[in-house]
């Protein structure tokens, strides 16, 4: 029972100590300048306030979860520079576990400045296949980023760790790769995405001018066989991507995303390609790979060649109580022999894929293509395609 005791009373004092350890650092100025000694505990430059990127690098080097305040204003980044990781330069990168409080996303910005003289995103979330690093955003907008790199995430970067958007935004970024507003992806170790009551608008993600490989997921991209994303309430509207999937959002790569009270709409998915070169599915949503489960969404107003609404590339659907309307698929203007499909849903056959649609009390109307308005498909042997509806309207 001693030894019990002690350990008990070991465990209390550690957990206690590292509780003592986090800290709050309360920024006091706009501008964009660096720490004076990252690391003392002491968020101040060399002029004697603390901004947001000098909180970040205490934070970085400081033990503990900690929290930054960040009271109302924008906050722009404007050192130039990039490809470092200690938030020196560019975006700012997050190494430890981070909470950032903003004072409403309507009135507190972290802006990228559309990366002038960096090319790079807003924040970069640098997680290991040991350490799973976790950034929450609460009331706070992420605005203007401008990734012209291969690493995705115009807006914000996450590779193999977590991130919580609480009453947050992320709007007008763009990337040369994946995720225009957010490239969330975790193939090395467990990690989650979590929106809640956020709002993703006015992202792109374009073909790369690098590697000339199609763009995917214009407002959010997740992808990897151990990310899991939920997004409840959360409207996604107004991106796009160039000859890649997922005008909106893009489930890919293994990874499983449940969305509930979700609105998606007025995205779009486009490029001018010969198939299957070019990717332009899903104008709403992109299911490629992967597995999305939909409860209370409304897909809408959205635009593709295949797929105007949601476009499925080998993976399951399972949707309850959906609304898939106003929803198009054109066809490409190069290749009219190509007709577009499902203006509704679309699925895409490859051999050796398949596609598995399940669930009830969907309403599939008024969606347009020249071939299935409401749900069509393109199956490839020895590819599959099954759906299995109840109590629908497909009109």
């Amino acid at each position: 029972m001693k030894t019990r005791m002690f350990w008990l009373t070991m465990a209390a004092a550690l957990t206690a100590a590292g509780a003592a350890r986090a800290a709050v650092f309360n920024v006091n100025s706009t501008a964009d300048a660096v720490d004076a000694a990252p690391g003392n505990g002491v968020c101040l430059t060399a002029l004697g306030v603390c901004t947001l990127r000098a909180a970040v690098q205490e934070a970085n080097n400081f033990p503990g979860a900690d929290t930054i305040a960040l009271p109302a204003g924008n906050y722009v980044l404007t050192i130039a520079g990039g490809g470092e990781n200690a938030s020196a330069s560019g975006d700012l990168d997050v190494i430890r576990d981070l909470t950032i409080l903003g004072a409403g996303r309507d009135v507190t910005f972290i802006d990228g400045n559309n990366g002038a003289g960096f090319n790079d995103g807003v924040i970069d979330v640098l997680g290991t296949p040991m350490v799973n690093i976790g950034l929450t955003l609460r009331d706070v907008t992420v605005r203007n980023g401008r990734d012209v790199g291969l690493q995705g995430g115009g807006g914000i970067n996450v590779g193999d760790g977590s991130l919580a958007m609480y009453d947050a935004a992320v709007r007008d970024c763009e990337t040369q790769a994946s995720g225009g507003g957010i490239d969330y992806t975790s193939a090395n170790a467990p990690g989650t995405l979590v929106l809640e009551n956020t709002e993703i608008t006015g992202n792109d993600a374009l073909t790369s001018v690098i590697s000339a490989l199609p763009g995917g997921g214009g407002g959010v991209a997740i992808g990897g066989g151990f990310a899991t994303a939920t997004l409840t309430n959360v409207r996604v509207t107004g991106n796009t991507v160039g000859g890649g999937q997922g005008g909106g959002v893009l489930v890919w790569v293994n990874a499983t995303a449940t969305l509930t009270d979700v609105t998606i709409d007025g995205n779009s998915a486009f490029g001018e390609a010969e198939p299957p070169f070019d990717r332009s599915m899903g104008g709403g949503l992109a299911v490629w790979t992967a597995n999305a489960i939909l409860d209370g969404v409304t897909v809408s107003l959205n635009t593709a060649h295949a797929g105007g609404g949601i476009g499925a590339l080998d993976g399951s659907l399972v949707m309850e109580n959906v609304t898939i309307s106003g929803n198009t698929a054109l066809p490409i203007a190069i290749l009219p022999a190509y007709p577009a499909i499902g203006g509704g849903i679309g699925a895409i056959m490859a051999p050796g894929f398949s596609v598995t649609m399940r669930g009830s009390n969907w309403t599939i109307a008024d969606n347009i293509a020249a071939d299935g308005g409401a749900i069509g498909a393109v199956v490839g042997a020895p590819g599959d395609f099954q759906a299995f509806v109840a109590n629908s309207i497909l009109a």
